[in-house]
């Protein structure tokens, strides 16, 4: 058991605890119906006719399907115009609208001082957007959109709106920490996580970071390497399922692979330089970490819905990575594969609620330590006998397909040819059940 001994060996008076809510992932979409698409063309009818502020009403009517109290819209039907907040992770975004005018604002950062090096970086980032801009307001950096309400019609509205949100949100903690005249403002949305589920967190991140570094000595194929540091990105990303600092380095360690040239073989290059950037989040102190584990509200999704059976037709055909592995006897690469070709799916794509509740089962039976340390009763492995529990694993997968059966006919997730003989086997059989269960959709 070793170091994993403090998370399986609860104590049995903790077994009555229920099971707390635990966010894994990224914001995503849920898919569209006929409710949403009918509230959408009443926007366009709206605008084509002129009625600017009620196509905008009807749009937050549609938006509030996402975002709920998170979109908070006050009418003054005296002047004919409305105004707006919405929270977008760790940002409020303020909001007015007239038959005239579309004006939205969200503060990002104060400072105490502008230097070059600042302004550089913003005037930077600002040849990114295609909607909003960085703008200075006494000491406050916002973003902001301000023009006439006949050039936003309700689509571009929407565009322009997540556009705005969605980059205060993921750029405050990177300039509060890059440049150091600048003060985080507006931070009262920072839901902040239990003290366990930190700990847990915060203790797995180093040990997964310690372990990928065992496993890429393991080999000195860089394409295996590769393989290896993406599992550890999409492990993090989505089981930590961190903000800020944190959510962002990693980020870049991902996208560090843009750089990869097949023709000049830099692929050992590419290779060190994301784990350079992961050993640097391993440095970091306890608390340095700690201020990226918390959880936000939000309105805009970060990923798009795929429907499931487009999820399996990318991913089934990439379950012959792992019979490579198997054919090479290594059977800890089949678990490290298996994780990479989930976690690279769920970092690319919102899924279908089903698929989402069927892949964590997937994950809590290969980490069962990380889910007994966030509070999670069921256990899907014996510490005592190191075996995969196969009747609560199968119960668990039979509940959820029999819960889903309410809304999709004909499902059928045969447990009967999973293999429980280790997770390694586990992971590859699941997997392609999950293809089959999915090609039906």
């Amino acid at each position: 058991m070793g170091i994993f001994s403090k998370f399986l060996n609860k104590d049995d008076e903790n077994s009555a605890e229920k099971t707390r809510v635990v966010k894994f992932g990224r914001f995503s979409e849920n898919g569209e119906n006929d409710f949403s698409d009918a509230l959408r063309q009443v926007c366009d009818e709206f605008y084509e006719k002129h009625e600017y502020v009620e196509a905008y009403i009807t749009l937050f009517n549609y938006l509030q399907k996402y975002g709920g109290p998170a979109i908070k819209v006050t009418e003054n039907q005296k002047d004919d115009s409305l105004e707006f907040t919405l929270i977008q992770g760790s940002k409020t975004v303020k909001g007015s609208i007239s038959s005239q005018e579309v004006f939205v604002r969200a503060e990002v950062a104060s400072f105490t001082k502008l230097n070059v090096a600042l302004m550089r970086y913003l005037l930077t980032q600002n040849s990114n957007f295609s909607y909003c801009k960085f703008a200075i307001e006494g000491n406050v950096i916002s973003l902001v959109q301000r023009c006439p309400a006949r050039d936003m019609s309700p689509e571009a509205f929407k565009e322009m709106l997540s556009e705005l949100a969605r980059n205060a949100d993921g750029i405050d903690d990177v300039l509060v920490d890059e440049f150091a005249s600048l003060i985080p403002i507006n931070v009262d949305n920072i839901v902040y996580l239990p003290e366990e589920e930190v700990e847990t967190k915060l203790f797995f991140i180093r040990c997964w970071i310690e372990e990928t570094e065992k496993l890429l000595l393991t080999t000195d194929n860089e394409t295996t390497r590769t393989y290896i540091i993406f599992r550890l990105i999409f492990k993090l990303l989505y089981l930590i399922s961190p903000e800020g600092t944190l959510l962002n380095e990693l980020r870049w360690a991902y996208h560090t692979y843009e750089e990869f040239d097949e023709n000049e073989g830099n692929a050992p290059e590419i290779n060190f330089k994301m784990m350079e950037i992961i050993r640097g989040i391993y440095r970091k102190t306890d608390e340095e970490l700690a201020k990226s584990l918390y959880t936000v509200p939000a309105v805009f999704p970060e990923l798009s819905y795929v429907p499931f059976g487009d999820v399996v037709q990318s991913l089934a055909p990439q379950l012959d990575m792992v019979e490579e592995c198997v054919d090479a006897r290594r059977e800890d690469l089949v678990v490290v594969v298996c994780e990479f070709l989930v976690g690279s799916h769920q970092f690319h794509q919102g899924m279908p609620q089903i698929a989402t509740d069927l892949l964590l089962v997937f994950w809590r039976t290969l980490n069962p330590e990380f889910f007994v340390g966030l509070g999670f009763e069921e256990v899907f492995y014996d510490s005592q006998t190191q075996k995969l529990k196969a009747m609560k694993i199968s119960e668990e997968i039979d509940r959820i397909i029999r819960y889903y059966s309410k809304y999709y006919k004909g499902l059928s997730f045969n447990t009967a040819n999973l293999d429980f003989g280790s997770q390694a086997n586990f992971a590859y059989t699941f997997l392609q059940e999950f293809c089959v269960l999915g090609s039906a959709f």
